[in-house]
């Protein structure tokens, strides 16, 4: 895919499929972001830690990418950067199922960990997205992966 939008073979009707999904999946991040758990008390400062972790991984994603899409050839950056958000997220899919698998088990051992383990287990999803969008931002303008 990364090579088809160096190449602007991805259709307009592809293109809108991509926002869909991008804007819903930002939705349902930007839900957990703002705090859909007010029955598990979780200490202030770990969750402006964790708040603060993401918006810093957001903004390192869009900055990096957009260093690797303006180092190759420069053209449609957002166009790029929303439909590679789709693969993205398909290939995060099972690491994530993973992790929610292991955060519920360890949350149901101790119930008081549910911050710390949600803030342990962001970090390497951030760190994944964060190497997709720049690996893939690469392709797409016309590097090598």
């Amino acid at each position: 895919m990364a090579r088809d939008l160096g190449e602007e073979k991805i259709g307009k009707g592809e293109f809108y499929a991509y926002v869909t999904v991008f804007v819903a999946a930002n939705l349902f991040f930007v839900a957990f972001l703002v705090g859909l758990e007010p029955l598990i008390y979780v200490p202030a400062w770990l969750e402006l830690a964790d708040k603060g972790l993401a918006i810093l991984f957001i903004l390192a994603t869009l900055a990096l990418g957009y260093q690797e899409n303006k180092r190759g050839d420069g053209k449609r950056f957002w166009y790029r950067f929303i439909s590679l958000g789709f693969p993205i997220a398909i290939i995060t899919t099972v690491p994530l199922i993973i992790a929610i698998s292991i955060f519920v088990i360890m949350g149901l051992i101790d119930i008081n960990a549910f911050g710390y383990i949600d803030l342990l287990l962001a970090i390497p999803f951030y760190i994944l997205g964060l190497y997709l969008t720049v690996k893939y931002m690469r392709v797409a303008a016309g590097g090598t992966a």
